[in-house]
């Protein structure tokens, strides 16, 4: 039965229903084609643990994205998104979600729920404020917390213990908090600086690449 689909650097313009027929996939590769929309049918696909869908004219998500219960990862970066849909708290197996380079103006509070997240990507969107609810990721599992180059003007309160550090560069006007634990690292970054990524295959951690910007939005804390 066919577990991988790679359909990637194509001209769709849309995914026939009978997609949800394809009970056994596990990964789908759908980025940089021409997808506005999906079928609700791509709920059915109940094994699938990894969906790509960075650099498409996405402009919204079927509910019905809330039905992958085994989905591990989520690839949106690059798309017209200015909003998600409330059942995408019910990814519960969800680690990782990018949504940089996005429209986005605002989160759902359902993006509390995610579990089982350990990297959020929301950089290079248009939000002026976060959920309180996002605080509930950071007591969980959550690793890294990406926000640069939005027009945040606070961030609720975060169960961390961050350091603050602001950039030197007059330049860039960066300004990042990061967190290190005993066991591993957490980080909250607020960037000015866009970053670049190159996804492996076999689904490991994504090599960045900083790149600069002309956005101009600093965070204040405390």
């Amino acid at each position: 039965s066919l577990q991988h689909l790679d359909l990637r650097d194509n001209q769709l313009t849309s995914l026939p229903p009978d997609i949800g027929h394809l009970s056994s996939l596990k990964w789908v590769y759908l980025s940089g084609n021409q997808l506005t929309s999906l079928p609700p049918e791509i709920g059915h696909l109940s094994s699938l643990q990894r969906l790509d869908l960075d650099h498409n004219p996405l402009t919204s998500l079927p509910p019905e994205i809330g039905h992958l219960s085994s989905l591990q990862r989520l690839y949106l970066s690059d798309n017209p998104l200015t909003s998600l849909p409330p059942e995408i708290g019910h990814l519960s197996s969800l680690q990782y979600l990018d949504l940089s380079n996005n429209q986005l103006t605002s989160l759902p509070p359902q993006i509390g729920q995610l579990s089982s997240l350990r990297h959020l990507e929301l950089s290079n969107n248009q939000l002026t404020s976060l959920p309180p609810e996002i605080g509930q990721l950071s007591s969980l599992s959550l690793q890294g917390l990406y926000l640069g180059n939005n027009c945040l003007i606070h961030i609720p309160p975060l169960p961390l213990n961050a350091t603050a550090v602001r950039g030197s560069s007059e330049e860039d006007q960066r300004l990042s908090a990061t967190l290190e634990s005993t066991t591993r690292e957490r980080k909250i970054v607020v960037d000015g600086g866009k970053k670049e990524k190159k996804r492996a295959m076999n689904g490991k951690d994504d090599e960045e690449l900083a790149l600069p910007t002309k956005k101009r939005c600093l965070l204040p804390l405390g």
